[in-house]
């Protein structure tokens, strides 16, 4: 494998073990890595304030934050296209206000990155424009950049939808294994097209649908279609620098697979 000259902060993604301090406490003490991607959830108050600061406490970076919404359903991709992100008008009022708590607790924490689901995106859309430049303009006002989750558009979609919108506060957090479980391309392609907008990286691996109208299946890193070797080189060569976070949503032991993971980075880093 080629080796990278770069340097990628490695980490977790915290909702990946559920939150739980003492099981990232116990990563952290095994492979060293003390850089994570937060779920934030401005409902639970003080608990969300209390995970925050012992991550702190205890050496952690937050490299960015991660906001869901509650009436987002992901059972077939049929489903979130109708219910995702910020694109339901009935669901605006609530996601806005969590959105900007969210950035409250971001800016308090000095973390540069607030990512979530956007919803399927459309610059024909003029209340969805509308909705993503105030959240962009609030981001920008408390120093944060809004990053898009990849996956529902390919990247010439992506890419002309951030052209047109055009908002600094605007970026990527990309997920190659999302473009994948959408069946939206090659996730080592839409990287060179998209290199200009990536601030942030999630490590996941999946197998595309197997049927048109369902998902593909998230699998361990490297026993997907994503090709480690081949997305760390292209990073390499798009002269990425920035964190790349472990997100392990399904499986039956996540821990170990993203030891693994943690592994499989490190030994190209070597």
């Amino acid at each position: 494998m080629k080796k990278s000259t770069l340097h990628w902060e490695v980490g977790v993604c915290s909702w990946s073990l559920n939150n739980d301090l003492d099981q990232l406490m116990q990563l952290k003490r095994e492979t060293g890595i003390s850089t994570v991607h937060l779920h934030i959830r401005p409902e639970l108050g003080r608990q969300m304030t209390t995970l925050a600061d012992g991550l702190l406490h205890h050496g952690w970076r937050i490299s960015a934050g991660m906001v869901t919404f509650d009436q987002e359903d992901y059972s077939t991709p049929a489903t979130i296209r109708k219910t995702g992100g910020i694109v339901p008008d009935q669901y605006w009022p609530e996601n806005q206000r969590k959105i900007q708590k969210a950035l409250d607790i971001l800016s308090d924490l000095r973390v540069p990155y607030l990512t979530f689901h956007f919803g399927v995106l459309d610059a024909e859309n003029d209340l969805l424009c509308r909705k993503i430049k105030s959240l962009a303009d609030c981001a920008e006002s408390k120093g944060i950049a809004l990053l898009m989750e990849t996956g529902q558009e390919n990247a010439e979609a992506l890419c002309g939808f951030l052209q047109t919108l055009n908002h600094p506060a605007l970026g990527i957090n990309f997920d190659p294994a999302n473009m994948i479980l959408y069946d939206s391309g090659q996730p080592a392609e839409a990287l060179k097209l998209l290199k200009k907008r990536i601030r942030h990286i999630h490590i996941k691996d999946a197998l595309p649908p197997q049927q048109a109208g369902f998902w593909g299946s998230e699998v361990p890193w490297g026993d997907g279609r994503v090709n480690p070797e081949g997305f760390f080189r292209r990073l390499t060569e798009i002269r990425y620098t920035g964190a790349l976070c472990i997100e392990r949503e399904q499986g039956t032991n996540k821990y170990a697979d993203i030891i693994s993971a943690i592994k499989n980075i490190h030994s190209f880093l070597k």
